[in-house]
């Protein structure tokens, strides 16, 4: 496999620290002054694939960087993301890197190169085949903001590469998910108590095995296949009938999309939302032991294992393969079945008590090429805690004076017409003397991306007719600068430009949720 990025996290621990307002972490946006509750931890991007990725230098991406004055050097935008679950699955915080410096830190396959290959963030970033870019815990701004979140159990939620700004082969195993007991200041890794669930409801009623092309599958409506049993009639028609008596309506995944030859789980429920119970004559069946069950790594590949026996191959994915041991214990599955073996068309779980759900070989499912729902579900979550507008996907042209895209207003002052352009290969908006941006929600940070020509745009916030901040960006040209404004409840923007410049991009974070986490390098790098 290529370039192929997976998550690690550990070591977390909790800290109360109270920062200064000339702390590296306020500075940078992390955390505002004072005393903070915080949880710290080491993560890990992990190159698994067999290829280099290569990212190569600022000057020759201009869309994936951006400008850091307070570091001076650039950073990749848009990579890692956090989100913290309680228990019963409602979002309890969120952090996510806006952008960071990608170079190899730790050796972790034993066939990589012993020497690391990308080593400065200027001019050649990316991350070898076999190594990982690792934020550790101790490095500022790596933490995430937990005051006043009440003791329990949480699951945390990591991933790498999350806008896949950089090209992998697959982002199928880019998540993982951590469970976390937190009680008063320790905190102690446990079972994941919630993972989300990717599932696509269907129409049972739809369902009938035709012959398509010359080979027999199983279809919903006609058109949407969701089986491919090739020569065999009989595998079709069996599967329709598993389908219709245990009542499914439900395809569930885990690990969309596919990567490589590592296929997602896929598991079917019934129309209540759960496995079934109960038996059909003829199943080919295994039974297993489900408490005895776990996850381990055996030869750089993560299993789900009895004993010496292993159920399931996720490759380089832990994430996928305790998410599949989550849902395992959640349905109470403890026998596997067969449809066609050997080189079975279908694959399904079931319980011998009270559930049962299938799981169908993915490599004949069309949706698993797809990203999981649940990803789709967390964006519009995200953007409506944390509401942000990239105009680099805007198309070039011109519009009324006064735009709305995804929420954000922008008005240019004394002129009746607002104008998407390129400026060295970053797309934004034309920003004239003053170009207003109102905000949809009041927020507390604001991160601003300008491309100017050296003549440095200046950008104040304002909370109602109050201005609260004000920011320059650097005399220097740049073809992509990030400024982060701090103040409390920011609900517009007015950015005054005397040269060719334009606005790339607006980020907030509303209050109550600045706990972003913001890694930067050691201070050789930083």
């Amino acid at each position: 496999m290529g370039v192929n990025l997976v998550t690690r996290v550990r070591a977390f621990t909790i800290q109360n620290t109270s920062f200064s307002s000339t702390s590296h972490d306020v500075q940078d946006g992390c955390v505002t002054p004072g005393a903070h509750k915080i949880l710290r931890f080491d993560f890990l991007s992990y190159n698994a694939g067999s290829s280099d990725m290569v990212i190569g230098s600022p000057a020759s991406r201009p869309d994936l960087f951006v400008w850091s004055s307070g570091h001076g050097h650039y950073h990749l935008k848009d990579f890692n993301e956090f989100l913290l679950f309680a228990a019963a699955g409602n979002l309890a915080t969120i952090g996510y890197k806006q952008a960071f410096c990608a170079i190899d830190i730790e050796r972790i396959s034993p066939t990589a190169s012993a020497t690391p290959r990308f080593g400065d963030c200027n001019s050649d970033q990316g991350i070898s085949a076999g190594w990982a870019d690792v934020y550790s815990s101790f490095l500022a701004c790596q933490f995430v903001v937990i005051d006043g979140l009440p003791n329990g159990d949480y699951t945390l939620q990591s991933t790498t590469n999350a806008k896949h700004v950089a090209g992998e082969e697959c982002y199928g195993d880019n998540t993982i998910w951590t469970g976390l007991r937190i009680t008063g200041n320790s905190v102690a890794e446990i079972d994941p108590p919630y993972i989300p669930s990717d599932c696509i409801p269907f129409n049972r009623a739809n369902v009938a095995a035709m012959q398509i092309g010359g080979r027999w599958k199983v279809v919903e409506g006609g058109s949407h296949w969701m089986l491919d049993t090739g020569s065999s009639q009989w595998e079709a028609q069996r599967a329709v009938e598993i389908v219709n008596h245990y009542k499914l309506a439900n395809m569930c995944f885990v690990g969309r999309p596919r990567c490589g030859s590592i296929n997602p789980l896929m598991y079917w429920l019934n129309d209540r939302g759960r496995a079934p119970s109960g038996s059909l004559p003829g199943e080919d069946c295994i039974s297993f032991d489900r408490d005895h069950l776990a996850v381990v790594e055996i030869g750089g590949r993560w299993k789900v294992v009895e004993g010496t026996h292993w159920l399931l191959d996720f490759g380089p994915g832990e994430g996928n393969a305790r998410a599949a041991l989550h849902f395992i214990r959640k349905h109470r599955f403890d026998q596997v079945c067969y449809v066609g073996r050997p080189d079975p068309s279908m694959t399904y779980f079931k319980t011998r008590g009270r559930q049962v759900v299938d799981w169908i070989d993915p490599r004949r499912i069309e949706a698993a090429i797809e990203s999981p729902s649940w990803w789709r579900d967390q964006v519009g979550l995200v953007a409506d805690r944390a509401p942000s507008v990239d105009l680099g996907g805007e198309c070039a042209g011109t519009g009324p004076g006064v735009r709305e895209i995804a929420g954000f207003v922008f008005e240019v002052k004394e002129h009746d017409q607002t104008e998407i352009v390129d400026l060295a290969g970053i797309t934004g908006l034309v920003l004239r003397q003053e170009t207003e941006v109102r905000l949809p929600k009041a927020a507390d940070v604001v991160d601003v991306g300008i491309a100017h020509d050296g003549h440095p745009p200046h950008v104040a916030a304002y909370a109602g007719e109050r201005l609260v901040a004000e920011l320059e960006t650097g005399r220097a040209p740049r073809q992509i600068e990030n400024l982060r404004v701090v103040a409390a409840k920011i609900d517009r923007l007015v950015v005054s430009a005397e040269g060719d410049a334009v606005l790339n991009y607006v980020r907030t974070e509303v209050p109550g949720n600045s706990d972003t986490i913001k890694r930067r390098r050691k201070a050789s790098t930083a």
